[in-house]
């Protein structure tokens, strides 16, 4: 009994600091916000691991280029993985990646980038990756460099998790970047950024959001990448109000954070799973929040938003999208 009474409690206090929190950003937002145009931005996408190791069919990669040019995507995420334990990826994972690249382009000049993307679940997680090894470091460093030979045009690094303050993380975009990427594009996907001590530990008590980056680290990443790709999503939210306020803030912050620019991920997938709820998270009311969040953060440091995953859009999806980014609208 004592326990349920200590439950109920602590979700009592969890919900009046939620709706004080909420408040005062309603009230911060009526008087701080401005118009921002959401058309013009480099958007992306991340693509399934079929178009870099099958065989390229090119009826099929016409039809995405055309879906990629109506929706102003001009970066793509081809999954290029995943590393594996020693940090190598097998060539014949991409063996067809460069004749991709090349009939996407040819098909849709507006592409601005096709990075391979290199990702596995880390030891801290629970996976097989162990970027604390100096040896596991070089093997992904040299197959940083590999498919770069192979023809892709940047490396988008996606290793889950990475802990907040992790500085053998940031060693390591740096070699990637000094060693295999160069003059070409170094983005990584990366968590959620810490709204505050108070309302974070609030999210992480009612709804389970957690492994966030502070500020601090959020901008040393940043430092280190031409863009990074906040994944804003599994949020484990299960209400629209509370999901729609937290992205809002998130953008917010993050584009007030960022050294170099931001692109948001957002979600297409409808799989329901504790992290996910896709009645509360989906395309509409993902960018509705986004653009919320940036009439009160630095638009400048908005690139666009990028879609998980080309796999799961249906052609509904992709009309919204469409719809979308030619409408030329205002937030005012």
């Amino acid at each position: 009994m004592k326990k349920r009474r200590h439950r109920k409690s602590r979700y009592a206090v969890g919900a009046v600091i939620i709706l004080v929190c909420a408040a005062s950003a309603v009230f911060w937002f009526c008087f701080h916000k401005k118009p921002v145009r959401i058309s013009e931005r480099e958007n992306g996408i991340w693509l399934a691991h079929r178009w870099a190791e099958n065989p390229a069919d090119e009826k099929e990669i016409i039809e995405l280029s055309e879906d990629l040019r109506d929706s102003k995507i001009k970066h793509v995420f081809l999954h290029s993985g995943p590393l594996d334990s020693l940090g190598k990826i097998n060539p014949d994972k991409y063996v067809n990646a460069g004749e991709f690249i090349f009939l996407l382009k040819k098909n849709n000049p507006h592409i601005l980038s096709v990075q391979a993307w290199i990702g596995q679940i880390e030891k801290k997680g629970g996976g097989v990756l162990d970027i604390s090894s100096s040896d596991t470091r070089e093997n992904i460093i040299k197959t940083c460099t590999e498919l770069m030979a192979a023809g892709f045009d940047g490396i988008h690094v996606d290793i889950e998790p990475v802990l907040d303050g992790d500085s053998l993380f940031l060693l390591l975009l740096e070699r990637i970047k000094n060693e295999a990427v160069g003059d070409n594009l170094l983005t990584c996907a990366t968590p959620k950024i810490s709204l505050g001590k108070i309302f974070g530990q609030t999210l992480k008590i009612l709804f389970s959001v957690k492994g966030l980056w502070s500020e601090e680290y959020y901008r040393k990443v940043s430092e280190k990448c031409d863009f990074t790709v906040a994944m804003l999503y599994d949020t484990r939210i299960n209400d629209s109000g509370i999901y729609n306020l937290f992205i809002s803030l998130e953008v917010m912050k993050l584009t007030k954070t960022v050294s170099n620019p931001v692109m948001i991920g957002i979600p297409s997938y409808e799989e329901v799973k504790p992290s996910f709820n896709p009645e509360i998270e989906n395309l509409a009311s993902a960018l509705e929040a986004v653009f919320i969040g940036l009439k009160y953060g630095d638009s400048d440091k908005y690139m666009g938003f990028s879609i998980y995953a080309d796999w799961t859009m249906e052609e509904e999806e992709w009309n919204l999208i469409k719809e979308h980014v030619k409408s030329e609208k205002h937030y005012e």
